[in-house]
């Protein structure tokens, strides 16, 4: 058997893990997808106000939904959408959930219900069949674009105080227990090295 489709838990004296719904799946071997992509996101650098379409995509040959839903928290109060099956292409399902953004960091998870009444959730942490903390979801973020050219650029922090001391550095006043572990030296000692 190849091991793309081998049994997760091939050991009799194993099982397979099981929650408050039941067992957990363990095939099929591809699971649910989404991510910040402009595959996945619509605009990747939305505005306060702005309608966002996020995708998702499923498996074909994963166990059959009766719904896909998104679930937001602005301001602290649940906002649901509910996911329109857009099609198939190349083995994936693909669903697309319209999001206003409320806050600059807009937090989201996917839900997924089974024809089962199975309840799974989609967040940055993975598939989860229990609720999961607002502090795993996806995001969108409002905030203003970073500038082209750092696409395209490397830049470097350098911190001279974590350099070689100079003798300069050691006129200088200590501050209180940092002693002389901290504000080594001016940007000299950078140059040297």
């Amino acid at each position: 058997m190849a091991a793309a489709v081998q049994p997760r838990f091939p050991d009799r004296r194993c099982t397979a893990p099981t929650s408050r719904n039941g067992p957990i799946m363990t095939t099929p071997t591809l699971l649910p997808h989404h991510d910040g992509s402009p595959l996945h996101v619509s605009t990747q650098t939305p505005a306060l106000g702005e309608l966002v379409r996020v995708r998702l995509r499923v498996p074909a040959d994963y166990p059959a939904l009766r719904a896909v839903r998104t679930l937001s928290n602005p301001d602290h109060e649940p906002a649901w959408t509910e996911a329109t099956e857009l099609g198939t292409a190349d083995g994936w399902s693909w669903w697309e959930a319209p999001i206003v953004v409320r806050n600059r960091r807009h937090g989201y998870r996917w839900l997924l219900v089974h024809e089962s009444g199975r309840v799974e959730w989609l967040n940055q942490a993975g598939l989860s069949d229990l609720e999961t903390r607002d502090a795993d979801d996806f995001a969108l973020v409002a905030h203003p674009a970073p500038p082209e050219w750092m696409y395209d650029a490397v830049m470097y922090q350098v911190f001279p105080d974590r350099f070689a001391r100079s003798e300069a550095a050691d006129r200088h006043p200590t501050m209180g227990r940092a002693g002389r572990s901290r504000h080594a030296g001016p940007f000299a000692t950078v140059l040297r090295r």
